[in-house]
């Protein structure tokens, strides 16, 4: 009875460990042709939930037809810029990163975040588009929070990520393991082949 308490334990933590590291991930595109010639701050932010975990924000392939600046604000923990690749990461509350640019007609970046889950409030990214200084939005949206961002993702259980302009369009990519992950994928398979016929086709000795 010991040892099938204990390969019950064992499985069990081995359906948790192959269940995380998952990554979702979104193509955001913005429409920024009305504010074409603009100087604006674009900034990024990545909070923290009440659950103590920690995610990774990753922001690439960013592009776009205007001119790309520098980074004037940094906050939390964060790392790299929008030409190289930025990832924001928790648990630490608040993780923002500003970079200033000069807007074309449009811009886009892929985004992916982990989907590490727990806790009643989950990790959340956003997008927002400020004027030159940093401190106003220039897009007038639908944010339910009163921040005019253009966009949000909650990592909870599901993910879910929306869009409060029309100007800004997010295709999902399926959410798949991250690369990190795999070797732990097939160590779990292998573990199951070895521990689940033990466990349905041996009777216990009594």
């Amino acid at each position: 009875m010991k040892t099938s308490f204990t390969k019950a334990v064992v499985m069990a933590a081995l359906l948790s460990a192959c269940a995380a590291g998952h990554a979702a991930s979104l193509n955001v595109s913005l429409d920024t042709s009305a504010l074409s010639g603009s100087q604006a701050t674009l900034a990024f932010d990545f909070l923290a939930g009440d659950g103590g975990l920690t995610n990774t924000a990753t922001i690439g392939a960013f592009n776009m037809d205007g001119v790309l600046g520098g980074v004037v604000g940094l906050a939390g923990n964060v790392a790299g810029d929008l030409s190289s690749g930025v990832t924001l990461s928790t648990p630490e509350f608040f993780n923002e990163i500003q970079q200033s640019v000069t807007l074309g007609s449009h811009l886009s970046f892929a985004l992916n975040v982990t989907e590490n889950t727990g806790g009643t409030i989950p990790d959340e990214f956003s997008f927002t588009v400020l004027d030159q200084s940093g401190t106003s939005s220039l897009y007038s949206t639908s944010d339910p929070q009163g921040m005019n961002a253009l966009m949000r993702m909650d990592i909870g259980i599901p993910v879910t990520a929306s869009s409060y302009s029309g100007n800004l369009q997010l295709n999902s990519v399926s959410s798949v393991p991250e690369p990190s992950s795999f070797a732990l994928v097939v160590s779990c398979l292998a573990l199951f082949v070895v521990l689940m016929p033990r466990k349905f086709y041996q009777r216990s000795i009594r």
